[in-house]
């Protein structure tokens, strides 16, 4: 018995689905969140933020490629460090209005 797909691709898909799969493999989606592709394509901009990939898709379409693991943690890092600077400096803010306040 042949097998017979019963919802063929139309032309578009393969081209679709084939550029996902390239932006999964080269943005290292495996190794950074441990999903499969078919996992990956069921949201895969929702995937490439969590994988801290937000950037792929540009970094690709102007002939880069995205991050490495490695640089994916390094850059996670520094974002959190800036993050907790500035949530430091709103907080010293508040205290300054609020001692002045007083």
């Amino acid at each position: 018995m042949k097998y017979q797909n019963s919802l063929p691709l139309d032309a578009i898909q393969p081209a679709h689905l084939d550029a996902w799969a390239d932006i999964y493999v080269k943005a290292h989606i495996a190794e950074l969140l441990a999903i499969s592709l078919s996992t990956f394509l069921t949201a895969p901009t929702h995937y490439l933020v969590q994988a801290g990939q937000e950037t792929a898709l540009t970094a690709i379409a102007n002939g880069y490629r995205p991050l490495l693991p490695a640089q994916v943690t390094a850059s996670q890092r520094i974002q959190k460090q800036w993050q907790d600077q500035d949530n430091a400096r709103r907080a010293e803010k508040f205290a300054l209005q609020a001692h002045d306040h007083s």
